[in-house]
């Protein structure tokens, strides 16, 4: 293969008007209610969906992210990162229609969860949940 074809194609850019269900950082995160699901739409492809949740130090919990009803998303993908709501997940999961990990709380705080599809290529509707482990 070459580079040094030459040909058309065509470049298109639109503004995105679909609604964002939840915020795409740490800042406008929606709180999670431990044991409670929440629903949600990664509405285009790349959306994140931010949330977060209050722990306790060593309290282990459960945290899961599944790919639900019709439309629902191609792999789901859900990371866990610490109180400061940046870097690198701390825990993360990914699968067709389940993501999910179990966590030690190490300190009591925030943590906030990242919601997405795992390839950044398709869109569709999930549940994230988080629960503690008895």
């Amino acid at each position: 293969s070459s580079d040094d074809s030459t040909g058309s194609y065509t470049v298109k850019a639109s503004v995105v008007t679909t609604p964002d269900d939840y915020a795409d950082d740490s800042v406008g995160a929606t709180a999670l209610t431990l044991g409670v699901a929440k629903s949600g739409n990664i509405e285009v492809v790349s959306d994140q969906d931010y949330f977060k949740v209050d722990l306790v130090a060593g309290q282990r919990y459960l945290f899961e992210m599944t790919a639900s009803g019709v439309g629902s998303l191609d792999t789901a993908h859900l990371s866990l990162y610490s109180p400061n709501g940046l870097g690198f997940p701390t825990r993360s999961g990914f699968d067709a229609d389940l993501a999910t990990f179990s966590y030690i709380a190490s300190s009591s705080g925030t943590v906030y969860l990242e919601a997405s599809e795992s390839s950044d290529d398709s869109t569709g509707s999930y549940t994230v949940k988080a629960s503690v482990v008895t």
